[in-house]
């Protein structure tokens, strides 16, 4: 049996969250010019998360939202459903291939190692230009000094 139903997302309002059910299922943040998922996720309760991204504005006046609501109640399903989606269309808003808040799942296992040297290298490219800013603006101040 399919986690979903066949068929098209139920397409809503989101200004309305009284026509949300409060189910399991998968929704879809859209854009309403293009039509193409902003963001995906997956909930135990489609209305409370609906109301959750209109207070944290994941909502714009340029967007809808669609749900479908799930056949099963098995979460570990519903996960591997988003992420099969997440990883279809690759929404701009989803911030990993796991959905918001969950870790992704990687094939290969990350070392702590290399999470932690990536870190320091982000640290050390933020402090460099702000000195190369600074050391050319003294740069074209001796040169404006030294030509009068």
């Amino acid at each position: 049996m399919s986690v979903y139903n066949r068929g098209r997302p139920r397409k809503v309002n989101y200004e309305k969250p009284a026509d949300i059910p409060n189910k399991p299922g998968e929704y879809r943040i859209r854009d309403k010019a293009t039509r193409s998922p902003l963001y995906i996720g997956e909930t135990n309760d489609l209305r409370r998360r609906a109301k959750e991204h209109k207070k944290t504005g994941k909502f714009g006046p340029g967007t809808y939202l669609e749900y479908m609501v799930a056949n099963t109640s098995t979460s570990e399903e519903r996960r591997r459903h988003e992420q099969q989606s997440i990883k279809k269309h690759s929404p701009r808003l989803n911030k990993s291939r796991g959905g918001e808040g969950r870790p992704a799942k990687v094939s290969s296992p990350i070392s702590a190692d290399r999470v932690t040297s990536s870190v320091k290298s982000k640290r050390k490219r933020r402090f460099v230009w702000p000195l190369l800013f600074v050391f050319l603006i003294a740069l074209v101040l001796i040169m404006v000094y030294l030509l009068k």
